[in-house]
């Protein structure tokens, strides 16, 4: 089958510590439960469209080491594609440590991003000659801005996990096609709270689609056309919100590769999102298709003013 998706950006190993209550400083607590993960946005968002049954390749760097090796098997597990060229001996692998609420799901994470060539070599053209969609993150800033002009100048499509501001962010949100960040990110970067009116700040900047998310409040779709909301789904119970943000953009992904109007694109990113958040995990607790078209039945898209 051919790959409907090729991603680069952030790809990091994650120790997870399951605690009672984050601790203050100089505090130490007992962990009730630890696990480990591939974490990063783009990773984590190819991995849902893996398990929604979509092709995907990942074009981001890591160390030649023992959590290089780590990362290589989850993603052959999780059925994403990489190049050879991946793995750098002249780099060091990405970690982060997270920690998860057990009551709240809430999460606390410090991560040391990946070094030497794993975080600074350069775009292989080569790599992105059939990408017919790229999915960044902004990071590393240079090859993902070198990355965008090329599959955005062949006539491809770019979208952006805008999850915090980066450096030469404006010239990837000026060719994507899709911008997907959460309302905090419009308060830092424009210095804008409402999100229809951060979402048509973004357009004119020269994105084309423009999705706002806000944890419980839910979240926002605003094109050129329209705007739209959707509320957050309905949970008996919220175990792990680390990574809702990144499945939230996997789920939109499907239904843009699938062909899907914005508001059905808006449900099912929401429902997909939410039902991430009743699982520990970025692995595990990835939804199926039929667990997800199920969900988005509970949720109603709410259009608003377009202006």
């Amino acid at each position: 089958m051919e790959e409907q998706i090729a991603g680069l950006g952030t790809i990091l190993v994650d120790d997870i510590m399951i605690v009672e209550e984050t601790p203050r400083i100089d505090e130490k607590r007992d962990a009730a439960d630890d696990a480990r993960q591939v974490g990063g946005p783009v990773p984590t968002a190819l991995a849902l469209l893996a398990r929604l049954g979509l092709r995907s390749r990942f074009l981001g760097c890591w160390g030649d080491d023992a959590d290089g090796t780590y990362i290589e098997s989850v993603l052959q597990k999780d059925g994403i594609g990489f190049p050879a060229s991946s793995r750098r001996s002249d780099g060091r692998t990405g970690h982060a440590h997270v920690w998860v609420e057990a009551g709240s799901g809430r999460r606390t994470v410090v991560c040391r991003r990946p070094s030497g060539g794993a975080a600074n070599g350069p775009v292989d053209a080569a790599e992105l000659l059939d990408v017919g969609w790229l999915h960044l993150d902004g990071w590393p800033p240079d090859r993902a801005v070198e990355a965008a002009r090329i599959v955005h100048g062949r006539g491809g499509r770019v979208s952006i996990d805008a999850g915090s501001p980066r450096p030469r962010m404006g010239e990837i949100i000026a060719v994507a096609d899709l911008v997907n960040c959460p309302r905090r990110f419009l308060e830092r970067y424009l210095d804008e709270s409402d999100p229809v009116t951060g979402g048509h700040r973004l357009l004119s900047m020269g994105a084309r689609c423009v999705t706002v998310t806000d944890g419980a409040e839910g979240a926002w779709l605003i094109d050129r056309s329209a705007a739209w909301h959707c509320p957050a789904l309905p949970l008996d119970r919220i175990t792990d919100t680390n990574g809702a943000g990144d499945v939230f953009c996997g789920g939109l992904l499907y239904g843009c590769l699938v062909g899907w109007e914005p508001p059905e694109r808006l449900r099912f990113a929401c429902a997909a999102a939410g039902l991430k958040c009743r699982e520990r995990g970025n692995r595990a607790a990835l939804p199926g298709l039929a667990d997800v078209t199920s969900a988005m039945e509970r949720l109603t898209v709410q259009p608003l003013s377009a202006s």
